[in-house]
């Protein structure tokens, strides 16, 4: 067909809008043609009523009969992208179909129908099985963790892609990646774009530790990264590794729908039915959770979707660029989201026991309102924030030791220096303080980054309930 000079110019002129929307014009048009037992041009050539009535035959033939390779009726969607390709030909050649022609249920989709946002647990089976490669995983990492579509990474021919230059924040040295701030900014450029126009996203603390590990092994593989390497790459033929490239020969870049195939591949293995895109559907509904808990604006969470929106517009009339503050704004957005899209964050009554924790320690300073300190995230701060907050007003307030109440058993109940701290049956914890020393509970899961924050190790001991604890000493 594209030997014939006019349907070349029609298949031209769409690809420079869409080469996926060509290409399935191309094919839905091909079929079409192949059914009807017309080439393009002599369908072209018919009157213009003759081709409305021969298109709307053809379709009511397809809704009334099955795909032979799926055994099921064919889709609305699929009929609609027919009519499309019939109704772009008859258009090119000056044939614009007056007749509307009625698609039942357009709006249908039955194989999404049994589709749902998957859970954390379903996203930790898939991304850390056996069978899920470490490029694979970093694959679905992107889009679950940041919310980018598949073709960010590699476009449909794979000639184009996510480069190691699209994270600002990056660093590699001595065969070593870091990044400077997490979560980590990632630039959408618009050649990678679907929306065709730059857009920023945020990957958060599990996605850079996926991504970390994966860009080491290639490194300790002997390649060479650079700030236009591929993000998700085409193996190169290395130590033995199977040679798998995009369609396009030589490309470091995987298309789409290897991709994709990938990804589907370790889904079913793990026993999950859907398309690869639906971990950007998690993605999407963490979002929205975390909007309805009022963590994040919905002009931010449009904008981190790839979405046109006021912060997109803001980006795009500003010439890619953001004030800084609004910038940090939306990463500390993204940050508060994370609790909803990480994998491996704290079981929840370890989360509400380290919310009653912080809210204690709080209260004792007796510089915060109970109004104020219940408008405060402090089960999704780090410790780090944490304790800069603690610090931001003044020392606390000495107050007398309280008596102990509960049964918990203390692996040592007074400390030597004459303080003890407290743990009531009801799992409630408050902290106990003697000569100007200050001590709290704290769950042992905890106890590296409260280390490192400045804190001193004292002692452990075990609840009633068989949870491990730790004693630690605050300093100011």
């Amino acid at each position: 067909m594209l030997s014939d000079v006019n349907f070349n110019r029609w298949y031209t002129n769409l690809s420079k809008g869409s080469l996926i929307a060509a290409d399935i014009r191309l094919r839905s048009l091909g079929r079409f043609c192949e059914m009807i037992g017309k080439t393009p041009k002599e369908y072209a050539a018919l009157p213009q009523v003759e081709m409305e009535d021969i298109a709307q035959d053809y379709l009511d033939k397809l809704e009334s009969s099955k795909n032979p390779k799926t055994e099921a009726p064919y889709s609305p969607g699929y009929l609609s992208n027919c009519l499309d390709a019939i109704r772009s030909w008859a258009e090119w050649n000056r044939k614009s179909f007056q007749r509307t022609i009625k698609i039942s249920s357009p709006n249908r989709t039955p194989t999404l129908e049994e589709e749902r946002a998957p859970t954390s647990d379903e996203l930790r089976r898939v991304l850390y099985s056996d069978a899920t490669s470490l490029r694979t995983r970093a694959s679905i990492a992107l889009i679950a963790f940041a919310g980018m579509r598949p073709e960010v990474q590699g476009d449909y021919r794979g000639l184009e892609g996510l480069r190691i230059k699209d994270f600002p924040e990056l660093e590699i040295k001595d065969g070593k990646v870091s990044f400077k701030k997490i979560p980590t900014m990632v630039v959408i450029r618009e050649e990678i774009s679907k929306i065709r126009k730059q857009y920023l996203t945020f990957l958060n603390e599990e996605g850079c530790e996926v991504i970390k590990e994966y860009l080491e092994r290639r490194m300790q593989d002997g390649e060479k990264l650079g700030p236009n390497s591929a993000v998700i790459a085409a193996f190169k033929n290395q130590k033995g590794r199977q040679v798998n490239f995009g369609i396009e020969d030589n490309s470091p870049f995987l298309a789409t729908s290897k991709i994709s195939e990938a990804i589907r591949e370790s889904m079913r293995k793990s026993g999950l039915p859907w398309r690869p895109y639906v971990w950007r559907v998690y993605f999407d509904t963490a979002l929205l959770v975390a909007e309805g808990k009022g963590l994040i604006s919905h002009a931010f969470q449009q904008f981190v979707m790839g979405h046109s929106g006021d912060v997109e517009r803001t980006y795009t009339l500003s010439k890619h660029r953001l004030p800084e503050q609004v910038l940090e704004d939306l990463r500390r957005a993204v940050k508060r989201t994370s609790q909803f899209l990480e994998t491996r964050r704290p079981k929840d009554s370890d989360t509400e026991m380290l919310k009653m924790l912080r809210e204690g320690l709080l209260s004792l300073s007796k510089r915060w309102s109970p109004e104020e300190i219940q408008k405060l995230e402090l089960a999704s701060m780090s410790n780090e924030e944490f304790f800069k907050l603690l610090q931001s007003r003044q020392r606390l307030v000495p107050l007398p030791v309280p008596e102990i109440t509960g049964g918990s058993q203390l692996a040592s109940p007074i400390q030597p220096d004459g303080g003890f701290p407290i743990a009531s049956s009801d799992n409630s914890i408050r902290a106990a303080q003697q000569g100007g020393r200050r001590h709290t509970a704290i769950p042992i899961s905890e106890l590296e980054s409260f280390l490192a924050s400045g804190c001193k190790y004292v002692d452990k001991y075990t609840t009633e309930e068989g949870k491990s604890m730790a004693i630690v000493e605050i300093s100011f």
